[in-house]
């Protein structure tokens, strides 16, 4: 009965003693698996801290995007407003250069009336010096007649006058 009760108890160990090295099996399994699970978390939370940086960062972009947008959009109007100008300083401009095509015309015809002017003046001038010239030959010749005429008048005189003595 002894020695039954003994193998019992040696079973009873050596069942134990399994156990106890199953268990110990289970136990660097779990550290071992507890050690990975710190690892991952630590890799998670590595994942989630980048995670949040690059939503961070797309954040960043998309902010840039928009004032890079509202840039662009303030640009197109800069652009716009100064095609605009750009179109009335070009109208202005052909505008001017019309009226300046005007000024020149009226000019052009002015110095040909000036011309035109001069050249009568001076045709004038011409006539009229030659009309003053035959005006002062006509009075040299008629002071001249009157001088003949009082002359006679006085010889016509000195007759009479000696007739009637």
């Amino acid at each position: 009965d002894t020695i039954r009760l003994n193998n019992q108890h040696k079973e009873r160990i050596a069942f134990l003693e399994k156990e106890l090295e199953s268990s110990n099996n289970l136990k660097e399994k779990a550290c071992s698996l507890s050690a990975e699970n710190e690892k991952n978390k630590k890799i998670i939370g590595d994942i989630k801290t980048d995670g949040k940086k690059k939503e961070d960062l797309i954040k960043a972009y998309e902010k840039k995007f928009d004032e890079f947008e509202d840039e662009l959009h303030n640009l197109r109007e800069k652009v716009k407003a100064g095609t605009e100008e750009k179109e009335k300083l070009y109208l202005m401009q052909e505008k001017m250069k019309k009226e300046m095509e005007g000024i020149r015309q009226v000019n052009e015809k002015l110095a040909f009336e000036k011309a035109s002017d001069e050249t009568t003046y001076n045709m004038e001038k011409s006539e009229f010096k030659k009309a003053l010239a035959m005006n002062d030959k006509k009075i040299a010749l008629l002071i001249k007649e009157k001088k003949d005429l009082e002359a006679q008048l006085l010889q016509e005189k000195e007759k009479t006058g000696r007739a009637i003595k």
